[in-house]
C-alpha cells in the first residue's frame, strides 16, 4: 500500500443491510487498523447529509422543493421529507442533485485532512456509491450483502412501517444495483457481528494492498 496518500474505500449496500454496523466495529476493534498497519477513519454520508442540511444554503433549497416539509418554526421534518423522497421518484432525484456534491466537496476535504495525518484508510459509508460524485474518489468498494427481506425486516424492527421499510428500499434499488454492477468485494452480511467484522477487515486490507491510483489522481 502507498505511504503517501490515504486509501478510500467506499462501505455500500442496501439501507439496514449493516453497513453503519460495520463500520463501527472496525472502527472500535482496531483489527483493521492492526491488518495495514496505520490509523483508520470514517465518515457517514448519511450523518454529513442531516448536518448540511439544517444548515443554510441547503435548507433553504430543499424547503423549496417540498414545502410541506418545512415546520412552523422553520426547521425540516426530516421524517416527512424521506417519505415523500422514497415515495416519489422526481423528488428523490432532486434532492440528490442538491445533496451529493456536497458530500463529494466534504470528502475531498476530508481525504486531504487524512493524507496530511498520516491516516492509511478512510472508509466512507455510503448509499450511493457508484454513479455519483463520489465514485470518481474511492479506491474501492465493499458491498454488505442481506437479502431484501432481511433489510426490509430490520427497518421495520428499527421503528419504520412495513410501508415505508418498502418504499426506501425500492427508491434506492437504483444506487444497489449499480453498486453491483461495479464488481466490489461482497460481504456476507447475515453472520454474526464478530464475522462480518473479520471479514470486512480482510476484505478492506486486500483492496489497500492493491497497486494503481485513484480514478481521478488530482484529488
Amino acid at each position: 500500500m502507498s505511504a503517501t496518500r490515504v486509501r478510500v474505500i467506499g462501505i455500500g449496500g442496501g439501507a439496514a443491510s449493516g453497513k453503519s454496523t460495520l463500520v463501527e466495529a472496525l472502527m472500535r476493534d482496531g483489527t483493521l487498523s492492526q491488518r495495514i498497519g496505520g490509523r483508520v477513519e470514517s465518515m457517514s454520508a448519511d450523518d454529513f447529509v442531516r448536518e448540511v442540511a439544517a444548515r443554510e444554503p441547503l435548507q433553504s433549497k430543499i424547503a423549496a422543493l417540498y414545502p410541506a416539509a418545512v415546520r412552523a418554526d422553520g426547521s425540516l421534518d426530516r421524517a416527512l421529507l424521506a417519505r415523500a423522497a422514497f415515495a416519489t421518484p422526481a423528488l428523490l432525484t432532486q434532492l440528490e442533485e442538491l445533496q451529493w456534491p456536497l458530500v463529494a466537496e466534504e470528502l475531498r476535504g476530508r481525504i486531504a485532512a487524512a493524507t496530511a495525518s498520516g491516516t492509511r484508510v478512510l472508509l466512507v459509508e455510503a448509499i450511493a456509491l457508484i454513479g455519483s460524485p463520489l465514485e470518481p474518489l474511492l479506491d474501492g468498494c465493499v458491498l454488505v450483502d442481506l437479502p431484501r427481506e432481511e433489510r426490509i425486516a430490520r427497518a421495520v424492527a428499527r421503528g419504520a412501517s412495513q410501508r415505508d421499510a418498502v418504499e426506501r428500499d425500492s427508491a434506492q434499488a437504483k444506487h444497489l444495483a449499480a453498486l453491483r454492477a461495479a464488481s466490489p468485494v461482497h460481504i456476507d452480511g447475515t453472520g454474526s457481528l464478530a464475522h462480518v467484522a473479520a471479514a470486512g477487515a480482510e476484505a478492506i486490507a486486500a483492496l489497500c494492498s492493491q497497486d494503481g491510483e485513484r480514478a481521478n489522481p488530482a484529488v
